[in-house]
């Protein structure tokens, strides 16, 4: 959660503010660092919540399970090709709002599953 929160509110409005040169000698670089600890990281959040909903059925895990899919559709469907316009050079305003736009919607997501996940945890 705290990854895709500084995503959000630090790193994103930042590229915005790039010169377009500086944007794309950098971009390639912090894709694919970003990369190393994102895939992980939500390829194990998957799992686990995964194995929960089959172990131990809940309608908490069930909701986020929900959630993990649908931040999975908006990375692949949405934010990758954003992120793909910038490595091509192809960005204008719309690409970082749109950056902005989707990622909002990962981070309101990512952030209920941690929630979600607390409250069955504390229940």
């Amino acid at each position: 959660m705290i990854l895709v929160q500084l995503v959000q509110w630090i790193i994103y409005p930042s590229l915005s503010r790039m010169k377009p040169e500086t944007l794309a000698a950098w971009h390639g670089t912090y894709a694919a660092r970003i990369t190393i600890w994102v895939l992980p990281l939500m390829f194990g959040q998957l799992a686990v919540v995964g194995y929960q909903v089959w172990d131990d059925f809940n309608w908490l895990c069930m909701i986020s399970l929900l959630l993990i899919v649908y931040s999975f559709l908006v990375t692949f469907l949405k934010a990758v090709p954003l992120h793909a316009s910038i490595s091509d050079q192809t960005q204008d305003e719309k690409t970082f709002k749109g950056l902005l736009k989707w990622n909002l919607h990962r981070t309101v997501a990512w952030t209920l599953v941690f929630l979600l996940g607390l409250i069955n945890h504390l229940g």
